[in-house]
Order: structure tokens, then C-alpha cells, then sequence
């Protein structure tokens, strides 16, 4: 069942935020063109306006696929849990988990897509750009300054790990504060905004403990850039925060949890 419903999840999160995909894509080729000719013809009337255009369509896009994913899933787990969706949801033969994983994973699913789509977009843009590519060769100097003062290979794998970290973080955070709303009442959207400013502080205060706690690990008066000092400080920092972020997406997952089993409260 939890196959069926993954499926049925992306689907449905797909008819939200395709749209602004094939837009990102499409402006990307029509900006690279319009740079393209700009270069062969000269500036002109016809061409600066026609960049000022594509340049105007192309960051409406982006801003649309990394705030509008965003957006998307959490109107969509809205309606699908609380709204006229939600009575076809909870008749189906899926347990409460088999419920929150398909959610959590088909918006990591989203925000994955939305992250390849907007680099592909990038990549299009600067396709047989000269100034792309010295901007690669910069971005390349700088990681082995980088290296220098820790292992490329521990960079990667913090960085790999923190990304699909965040992948999976904002539907944790979503699902907590959407039913933890139903506390309120009829007021829901007030009452997940609230559960939110709960949230934040918490994280905050752990997040605070975590920086103190790792600055004293740490002799902080040696700390430089090319010094091992900022190696620990930046492994220490990610350490602890995926430790602390591990916790608190735990707490989300079982507080949603309890409420769509035992407090749901549907439209």
C-alpha cells in the first residue's frame, strides 16, 4: 500500500509545481538564445528588450520552483489531510506511518526534482559561456584552498549528508505544525503558524547549546582559514547540528503522528 500511495502522492504534487519546471527550462533556452544573439548582432532595441524580457522570465522561474515547492507542499499535505482529500486518505487500508512516509518521501521526491530542474536550468544558461566557465574554475580554486585544510572527501560526504538531510527536513516540519494546528479549533492555519514559532525556538535553544558546546571543544584563538581550527569547527558544527536535527525530527515525526491517530480533526 505504502508503494501505491507514494505514487499517488508525486502525481498529485506534480500537477503543482510541473508547470513552473517547464517555465525555469523553457525561460533558461530562451534567455541562452537571446545572449546568443546579443553577442552575434549587436545591442539593439529588439534585443535589449527581448533580454530584458527572458532575464525578468527567468528568475520569476526560479524564485517559482524553490519558494513554490515549498508552497506546494504544504497547501497539498493541507488538503490531503485536513481538507475534502483528506476523508479518501484515511479511508484507505494504510496505517498512520504508511501515511506520514509517503508524504515525507514524495516531497523529498519534489524537492529533489526542483533542485535538478533549477540546476539543469543553470547549466542551459551557461552553456558555451566563457564567463560560466571561468566561474567553474574560481568555484574549483577555492575547493582546494579548501582541502588544504581538511580532506576533500570529509567536505563531500558532510555535504552529501546535509543535503538529503534538508531534503527530508521541511516535510517533517510541515506535517508537525499542520496537525499540531488542530489544537485551535476551527483556526488551523493560525494554530500551525504558532506550532512553528514553538518550533523555531526549540530549535533555536538546541542550536544555541550546540554552537557553545562545540566552540569549547575548540581553541578559538588559533582559528584561521588555512588553520585545522576551522576544519573541526565546520565538521564539529555539522555534526552537531544533523545530531540535533535528527532529534527534532524525531519529536515532529511522533508529535503528527498522535495527532492524525488520535486527534484528527478533518473539515
Amino acid at each position: 500500500m505504502l508503494g501505491k500511495l507514494i505514487k499517488y502522492d508525486v502525481k498529485a504534487l506534480s500537477r503543482y509545481i510541473f508547470p513552473a519546471f517547464i517555465l525555469s527550462l523553457v525561460s533558461a533556452i530562451f534567455l541562452r538564445i537571446n545572449i546568443l544573439l546579443r553577442n552575434n548582432v549587436g545591442e539593439n532595441i529588439f534585443t535589449n528588450v527581448m533580454n530584458g524580457l527572458s532575464i525578468v522570465l527567468f528568475v520569476v522561474s526560479v524564485v517559482a520552483i524553490s519558494i513554490g515547492a515549498y508552497i506546494a507542499y504544504i497547501i497539498y499535505f493541507y488538503k490531503s489531510t485536513l481538507g475534502d482529500q483528506g476523508y479518501f486518505y484515511m479511508s484507505l487500508p494504510a496505517s498512520a506511518d504508511e501515511y506520514l512516509v509517503s508524504k515525507i518521501l514524495s516531497g523529498a521526491v519534489l524537492m529533489l526534482s526542483a533542485v535538478l530542474v533549477s540546476v539543469l536550468s543553470l547549466l542551459i544558461l551557461g552553456a558555451f559561456n566563457p564567463e560560466f566557465n571561468d566561474a567553474f574554475k574560481g568555484l574549483y580554486e577555492i575547493w582546494k584552498e579548501i582541502c588544504k585544510v581538511t580532506p576533500g572527501g570529509k567536505i563531500i560526504a558532510t555535504l552529501v549528508i546535509n543535503g538529503v538531510f534538508s531534503l527530508f527536513s521541511t516535510q517533517f516540519v510541515v506535517a508537525f505544525c499542520i496537525l499540531s494546528g488542530q489544537l485551535l479549533g476551527k483556526k488551523k492555519i493560525l494554530g500551525a503558524f504558532l506550532a512553528y514559532l514553538v518550533l523555531q525556538a526549540i530549535e533555536g535553544f538546541f542550536g544555541q547549546i550546540t554552537l557553545l558546546a562545540t566552540l569549547g571543544t575548540i581553541n578559538v584563538d588559533s582559528f584561521a582559514y588555512n588553520d585545522v581550527a576551522f576544519a573541526q569547527l565546520f565538521t564539529r558544527l555539522s555534526t552537531g547540528g544533523l545530531i540535533v536535527g535528527t532529534i527534532m525530527m524525531a519529536f515532529e515525526y511522533f508529535v503528527a503522528r498522535f495527532f492524525l491517530t488520535k486527534k484528527l480533526n478533518l473539515e
